[in-house]
């Protein structure tokens, strides 16, 4: 899932550039809009991961921790 969502970020951000470049400000605020939508997506599975790993150590499974 990380990984799609990276790379959606990378799309909005090559398409937020296209459009301030053309001076489409309406079409690029729109667009950073969906930038900072997936960002909080990106920082919400972040903060997910690292709950996870702190409670794998917890449990004394330091390598699913380290996965995680």
């Amino acid at each position: 899932m990380a990984h799609d969502l990276l790379a959606e970020l990378a799309g909005y951000q090559a398409e937020y550039a296209r459009e301030e470049r053309d001076g489409r400000t309406e079409r690029a605020a729109a667009v950073r809009e969906q930038m900072d939508r997936v960002r909080d997506e990106i920082e919400a599975k972040a903060e997910d991961l690292e709950a996870e790993s702190a409670r794998l150590v917890d449990e004394g499974q330091d390598v699913r921790a380290g996965q995680a």
